[in-house]
């Protein structure tokens, strides 16, 4: 969305905005906005998790000896991941892209289905 904004600026000779045609920039801004959203959104969405008592269930030693240690830690951490993969996606990629809009709706497929 940020793309299509920043184009129509250019149109008017707004310096700095002709940056935005460039994937490399957009890339990088997409990586800073990820990590900004995980960490912020991921911060308040386990503690919201764990003040619901949304967690892990204790399993049994002898069948899962390795997830013994994950008593009380929540699920879903797939909902930060997939977050922080759409929101900067959206706003600052090429939405008229053919190869952008399968990569949305494989990501929202999958998401689903795992969900």
């Amino acid at each position: 969305m940020l793309y299509y904004l920043f184009r129509y600026l250019e149109s008017y000779g707004i310096s700095g905005s002709g940056m935005w045609q460039y994937i490399s920039f957009r890339g990088l801004l997409t990586l800073v906005l990820s990590l900004l959203i995980s960490m912020w959104f991921g911060q308040y969405f386990i503690k919201w998790m764990k003040k619901r008592n949304i967690s892990e269930t204790q399993r049994d030693a002898s069948i899962d000896p390795y997830g013994v240690d994950k008593k009380g830690v929540p699920t879903m951490g797939g909902i930060i991941i997939l977050i922080a993969t759409l929101v900067p996606c959206l706003l600052l990629g090429r939405l008229r892209n053919i190869y952008m809009l399968l990569m949305l709706g494989t990501t929202l497929w999958l998401g689903l289905i795992g969900f």
